[in-house]
């Protein structure tokens, strides 16, 4: 895990710094790419590696004018929608959606759950 976990749990700047970047889930999807970009040159170089790991899995990497594909595509994780309609990502209200997600992050992002746990 490349030493954030530890340092998730013991740099209280480092953990607001990506609280930060997982904030990018509340933006419309339209405005993820330019709060993505905005964070990566606020942030500063000692946040690359996560940049990278969030820009290959949930953004898409840059090339050119557009973007590769996201593993996980914005309208997949986004959460604006659901926070306009007050309605909540929990086995009640999609249990399909829920178990693909719970089956989906440790497969594609064991860092992630890392993280978390």
């Amino acid at each position: 895990t490349h030493g954030f976990k530890q340092r998730y749990e013991t740099d209280i700047v480092f953990a607001d710094n990506v609280h930060k970047i997982w904030a990018l889930t509340f933006l419309e999807p339209n405005q993820v790419i330019n709060g993505f970009e905005l964070l990566c040159s606020d942030l500063g170089d000692e946040y690359q590696e996560i940049f990278h790991y969030i820009e290959d899995n949930y953004i898409g990497r840059a090339r050119g004018r557009s973007r590769w594909p996201a593993t996980f595509p914005i309208h997949f994780w986004n959460m604006a929608t659901r926070v306009k309609n007050n309605m909540q990502l929990n086995k009640q209200f999609d249990g399909s959606m829920a178990q693909k997600v719970e089956l989906l992050i440790p497969m594609y992002a064991p860092k992630l759950m890392d993280v978390y746990k």
